[in-house]
């Protein structure tokens, strides 16, 4: 089977919307079939290979790193893995700080490792998969770990603050 490549927005916060209203509508239904192939790949083939993109989950994964993702079970994820979500016809990939069981289900609390606030809980059924491989340059190698506290985070925050590091991303979309 041939590699599949693509890049969605992995890794941007969710209290972004879906689509902002200047995006053109060939570029919303676009990146909707983007969005449905992948998932289609991801549910027949169980594995899908794509780009991350977005500064969320910086510094373990960067944009352009590509991510190997597996299809995985509610039940066999754990706190640390990185894993992907879906909602409201985006993915979103951050690392899964636990599981929590409520009175209305079950549900996973996950956060951008350069994120201060974790995201609006995710439920069973918008879990699609874990990344369990991530490959950057001609090197591929497992998925960065991270502890709940992700001692990098404080790394990144520390570095973004100098004044060099403003210039170098004042390029970059969402920093």
């Amino acid at each position: 089977m041939a590699k599949w490549r693509s890049s969605f927005n992995a890794g941007v916060g969710a209290a972004v919307p879906s689509f902002p209203a200047a995006l053109p509508r060939d570029i919303q239904s676009r990146e909707h079939h983007k969005h449905s192939l992948a998932t289609e790949v991801l549910g027949t083939a169980g594995t899908l290979r794509l780009a991350a993109r977005g500064y969320s989950m910086v510094p373990s994964l960067w944009p352009g790193d590509v991510l190997t993702i597996e299809a995985q079970s509610f039940d066999r994820v754990q706190g640390g893995d990185v894993v992907l979500f879906s909602r409201e016809d985006r993915f979103y990939i951050h690392r899964m700080l636990r599981k929590d069981a409520t009175a209305v289900g079950n549900r996973l609390i996950t956060r951008g490792d350069s994120m201060p606030e974790p995201d609006a809980p995710v439920l069973p059924e918008q879990l699609l998969a874990k990344v369990v491989a991530t490959e950057y340059g001609a090197g591929k190698v497992g998925v960065p770990a991270c502890s709940a506290g992700c001692g990098g985070r404080s790394v990144w925050r520390s570095l973004s603050a100098l004044p060099c590091a403003a210039r170098l991303c004042a390029g970059m979309p969402g920093v």
